[in-house]
C-alpha cells in the first residue's frame, strides 16, 4: 500500500528539490578551486639534503676534472664548483651570456638532452694549449671555426666521460656530444616550463677565468636526485653498534616515572551513575591477571603487583611491543 504523505513532508520534499541543484553547483564550485592542473617537470623541489649530497658529488668531479685536464693541456687548468640550483629552464636561458659556446648533449637511458655551456673567453686558450701554445694569448673577437669545433668536441667528451665517472656509483648514464646549439636554438632544447637542475662551475686556465654551466632536465636529474635520497635512507636504517651502545651508555643514569595500573576497562555509565560513598565497583579483571607496567607512560611490560617488606614492586610477566609516539604526544 502506498504511503500518503502529509502537507509537512510535502513541503520539506519540495524544498529540498528546489535547494538540490544550487547545492550541487556550490559543491562542484568548491571542487574546481581545489583542481590544480599538473605540469610535467615542476613536481617537487630539491631539499638542503640534497644540494648537499649533489655539491660533495660534483665538488669531486671538479677535482677529478682539474687534475686531467691540467695533465693533458700539460698547464694549469683549475675547475671549482660554484653553485647548485633548481630553477624553470626559462631562467636558466636569461642567466646564459651572450658569448658562450651552447651544445646538447644526448643523455641515454633516459632520450634526454643536457645543455652545455661554456664562455667563449675560455675555448681559445684551450684550444691554443692543444696546438701546441701557451694559452696566453688575447682571445679573437670571432666564432670558433668549423675546425676548432673538432677539437672542442674532444674536450666536451672528456669532461662528460669525467661526469659519467662521478656519477657511476649512483646511477648509470651514457652521455654524447649531439650538435653545437646557436642562441635560438636553445630554447628547443628542452620545454621552457621544466625545472632543470643547474650545475655552474669556475675554470681558470693561465691568465684566464670563465664559467661551465650544464643544465639536467627533470627526467635525469630525477633520477640523481632519487638515488641520493634512497642511499640517505639505507645510510639512516644501518646505525652503527657504538653509536647504540652510547646512547645506551648515557641513558643509564637516567630516571623515568615508573607506574603499574589496570588496563582500560570499559564500565556502563549506569554504575557509575548508581555508585554512592562506601560502596564497591566491581571491575571485570581477575586478581590472577598482570596489570600493565608503564615507564614515562609508554607501556612497556605486563606484571603481578608484590610486597617485599615495606616495599611495593611489580614481578614482570612479559615485555609489550613499543609503540612509537605520534608528534602531538612527544609535545
Amino acid at each position: 500500500m502506498d504511503k500518503i504523505l502529509n502537507q509537512e513532508e510535502i513541503d520539506a520534499l519540495l524544498r529540498a528539490a528546489r535547494n538540490r541543484p544550487g547545492r550541487a553547483g556550490a559543491d562542484r564550485e568548491g571542487s574546481a578551486e581545489r583542481v590544480v592542473p599538473f605540469v610535467f617537470g615542476q613536481s617537487g623541489g630539491i631539499t638542503s639534503q640534497q644540494i648537499s649530497a649533489v655539491n660533495l658529488l660534483h665538488e669531486t668531479f671538479a677535482r677529478n676534472l682539474s687534475q686531467r685536464f691540467s695533465a693533458y693541456l700539460r698547464a694549469m687548468f683549475e675547475v671549482t664548483l660554484v653553485s647548485v640550483e633548481q630553477l624553470p629552464f626559462t631562467e636558466l636561458l636569461q642567466q646564459i651570456a651572450e658569448r658562450s659556446y651552447l651544445a646538447a648533449i644526448h643523455v641515454q637511458p633516459f632520450d634526454a638532452n643536457v645543455l652545455f655551456e661554456l664562455d667563449l673567453a675560455m675555448l681559445f686558450p684551450v684550444i691554443d694549449l692543444l696546438l701546441g701554445g701557451d694559452g696566453k694569448a688575447e682571445p679573437p673577437a670571432r666564432d670558433v671555426t668549423e675546425i676548432e669545433e673538432l677539437i672542442l668536441q674532444n674536450v666536451i667528451e672528456i669532461v662528460f666521460e669525467e661526469l659519467e665517472r662521478a656519477w657511476d656509483n649512483l646511477v648509470s648514464m651514457k652521455f654524447s656530444f649531439e650538435r653545437r646549439q646557436q642562441h635560438a636554438q636553445v630554447a628547443r632544447l628542452i620545454p621552457s616550463n621544466e625545472r632543470v637542475l643547474a650545475i655552474s662551475f669556475e675554470v681558470q686556465v693561465p691568465g684566464r677565468r670563465g664559467t661551465l654551466t650544464f643544465g639536467f632536465p627533470a627526467s635525469v636529474s630525477g633520477a640523481l636526485l632519487r638515488k641520493i635520497s634512497e642511499q640517505s635512507l639505507i645510510r639512516k636504517r644501518h646505525v652503527a653498534p657504538d653509536y647504540i651502545a652510547e646512547r645506551q651508555r648515557r641513558v643509564r643514569d637516567c630516571s623515568f616515572a615508573l607506574e603499574m595500573k589496570l588496563p582500560d576497562i570499559p564500565i556502563r555509565a549506569e554504575k557509575l551513575l548508581r555508585l554512592e560513598v562506601g560502596q564497591t565497583l566491581a571491575l571485570p579483571h581477575s586478581v590472577d591477571q598482570p596489570v600493565l607496567m608503564t615507564v614515562a607512560n609508554q607501556r612497556m611490560f605486563t606484571a603481578h603487583p608484590v610486597r617485599v617488606r615495606n616495599l611495593r614492586g611489580g614481578l614482570v610477566r612479559a615485555q609489550l611491543p613499543l609503540v612509537a609516539l605520534s608528534a602531538k604526544e612527544i609535545e
